[in-house]
């Protein structure tokens, strides 16, 4: 999945701790189960160091180039790491330390930066697809904000989001219950990666389900170099409701156009395709009029998710200039709570071990996530037993209000969304 948004904060690059002391406040526990670990502490391993407490763990994310919102991800996390490591937090008396190289969203930088850390990093954070890291043969966990179904049962990483096929089967739903677009025809934009490929599967399944006219769907490369050929082919179509499986900037190109072709369907898209200001920009009147953003969360700072507020409050004690973003902030914060769960896990049972970790992974239960990221994820009992969230909400183009967007149905949940097969299986 590529990053959400295009703003880029300044983030180093070096390792920045994250310790006792410097958190916002309280703990609250994000996952079911708990017990304090009593006795020796765990062996010394890599990232990880018994004499000082201190848990090293490295973030493979972009904060510059084309794809630079990884840096809202790191504040995310750094947000539930500096709560985790506060006075009653879960993970109270340690220290956190994240190296935070940047991998320019650029893949032989990526591996090269993993091979780097990897010595020194008891688990890594990731954010596109880790299929070119050897994490199976290093025996290393991921913890990751990947859509990619394929990723659910992969024993070595950890995902924290409602998978593609989730995301487009409510999008399809919600248009047609919600919406009223029942006797509309429904097609689908279609990225040439695993994302298009999922969230084309997810809107085919919804609308033969819910008796729906499916009229194609119409493929491109990212990035399109004109959306010209995509909005042309979809008109022809005849299509009238548009799933848009893809990522950044691909629906401000073809909001673009679309408007300068007047061709005004109902488009559906995901925070993996969405940027800053799009209600705002050159084609925010369109967008105001004719996009929804489906996907995970609340209004920024809103008491309408129990994490909803607490997240605001973490962000701006560790980023006091930070910028509201509905997406990327809080996908980070999931990362964070599930990362902490694994590693208190780790040193519960005396093992922080790479082997440790892992195992570590497979004993998570439900993280409710404070009803964040799509509202908790049933991790099971290892990762063949994995239930990833269906729940989503929906969110309107809305200029002046502090994100861009804003919510017009909260924890959506469909008949299709709760069956939909995931590539995986």
């Amino acid at each position: 999945m590529a990053a959400l948004g295009a703003v880029l904060l300044a983030a180093g690059c070096g390792g920045t701790a994250v310790g006792a002391g410097t958190g916002s406040g309280s703990g609250t526990s994000a996952a079911q189960g708990s017990g304090g670990s009593a006795g020796s502490l765990p062996a010394a391993a890599p990232g990880w160091n018994p004499a000082s407490k201190t848990i090293t763990i490295t973030s493979l994310y972009p904060e510059s180039g084309p794809v630079a919102g990884g840096a809202l991800f790191l504040v995310g996390m750094k947000a539930w790491f500096a709560r985790a490591t506060a006075a009653g937090g879960e993970l109270a008396g340690y220290k956190i330390n994240m190296n935070t190289p940047d991998t320019q969203y650029e893949d032989s930088l990526t591996v090269s930066e993993y091979q780097q850390y990897k010595s020194q990093s008891a688990l890594f954070e990731v954010l596109a697809t880790p299929s070119m890291l050897p994490l199976k043969q290093d025996q290393i966990l991921a913890v990751g904000a990947g859509l990619d179904s394929t990723l659910i049962h992969d024993p070595n990483y950890l995902p924290v989001l409602p998978p593609n096929e989730v995301i487009a089967a409510n999008m399809v739903a919600y248009a047609d219950q919600v919406e009223g677009k029942e006797g509309d025809t429904y097609c689908t934009a279609e990225e040439n990666d695993s994302t298009g490929t999922e969230f084309a599967a997810g809107a085919q399944y919804a609308a033969k389900q819910l008796g729906l006219k499916y009229g194609g769907t119409v493929p491109y490369t990212y990035p399109p170099t004109d959306a010209t050929p995509i909005v042309v082919q979809l008109r022809n179509k005849g299509c009238q409701v548009v799933v848009v499986g893809g990522v950044t900037p691909t629906m401000v190109d073809i909001a673009a156009r679309a408007a300068q072709l007047n061709y005004d369907p109902q488009w559906l898209v995901s925070g993996s395709g969405v940027s800053p200001h799009m209600a705002t920009g050159p084609s925010g009147s369109y967008i105001q009029k004719n996009v929804l953003m489906v996907y995970t969360g609340a209004d920024w700072g809103s008491s309408e998710l129990p994490g909803s507020a607490q997240l605001a409050t973490d962000v701006k004690a560790v980023d006091p200039s930070f910028t509201p973003d509905a997406v990327s902030y809080e996908s980070g914060y999931c990362e964070g709570m599930a990362t902490t769960a694994v590693l208190k896990k780790a040193i519960e049972n005396g093992d922080m071990s790479r082997t440790g970790i892992l195992n570590a992974a497979n004993e998570l239960g439900n993280i409710s996530f404070l009803g964040l990221c799509g509202g908790g994820y049933d991790y099971g009992t290892s990762a063949a037993t994995r239930n990833p969230p269906r729940t989503l909400s929906v969110y309107k183009f809305v200029p002046n209000t502090v994100t861009g967007l804003k919510i017009t149905k909260l924890n959506y949940t469909s008949a299709v969304g709760d069956s939909v097969p995931l590539t995986a299986g």
